[in-house]
């Protein structure tokens, strides 16, 4: 099995609780952690749980233990870090709900422009918007589901 596959998806971002086989049940929480993970790598330009053997990344995504590059090449915000965070919640109980994740602070303000250069300002914007206006497609999609 490559680094990039999993039975269930594609590895790097699934879920501890899917890799660990606590739960196999599709569950809207495992969609928070994947956002998780793709917003890590969109701010950091890598996984968060990453190494070169499959068996340790697997690993470190089930403990669940996570770190912030300290040589990041650009200043990422403490709000955007703590959305990191509380996405990639070990417990799947305690992620946010899709709803939940629109009312986070990093949606609702812009980023202060002492934190960052106009360059890195421009590119979180726009990440904000996009991954604001995908979340919210993915909301209302939940919501109809729910309906049924």
């Amino acid at each position: 099995m490559s680094l990039d596959q999993h039975k269930a998806g594609t590895f790097r971002y699934c879920p501890p609780e899917l890799l660990s086989q606590l739960s196999f049940k599709a569950d809207p929480s495992f969609d928070i952690w994947s956002l998780g993970v793709l917003l890590y790598r969109l701010v950091f330009g890598c996984f968060p749980f990453d190494s070169d053997s499959w068996r340790h990344s697997k690993d470190l995504i089930i403990s669940g233990k996570l770190k912030f590059p300290k040589d990041s090449p650009n200043p990422v915000s403490d709000t955007c870090k703590a959305l990191i965070k509380v996405m990639l919640n070990k417990n799947p109980s305690k992620r946010p709900k899709l709803y939940q994740l629109i009312q986070h602070p990093w949606f609702l303000s812009n980023p202060v422009a002492t934190m960052m250069n106009s360059t890195m300002m421009q590119q979180q914007n726009t990440m904000m918007s996009f991954f604001k206006q995908e979340l919210q497609s993915i909301s209302q999609e939940e919501v109809v589901d729910e309906e049924y």
